[in-house]
């Protein structure tokens, strides 16, 4: 976890479950297979399938960042698609 304070009436929520959830959402809403926005977005399929199911972890914005520039979406959004899915199934 990061060092950010968080306001007393708010509790920190975990969002990288929910990244790869705001991805198949996307992916879907575009009408793409993991195939093609894998290829799209320069990553393998592995790594999609991993992110897809909330199973990869650690250091990838740059592969975020990839993935959402295929999908022509910003990366911000993405995040915060995700910390509001977080937010309702934890809160």
């Amino acid at each position: 976890m990061s060092d950010i304070p968080v306001p007393p009436n708010k509790k920190r929520v975990r969002i990288t479950p929910f990244i790869g959830q705001m991805v198949v959402f996307w992916r879907t809403l575009l009408g793409l297979t993991q195939e093609e926005l894998a290829k799209r977005a320069g990553v393998s399929l592995s790594t999609l399938k991993k992110i897809e199911a909330g199973r990869k972890h650690g250091p990838w914005f740059g592969t975020l960042e990839d993935l959402c520039e295929a999908m022509d979406i910003c990366l911000q959004e993405l995040i915060a698609g995700a910390g509001r899915l977080a937010a309702q199934r934890q809160g």
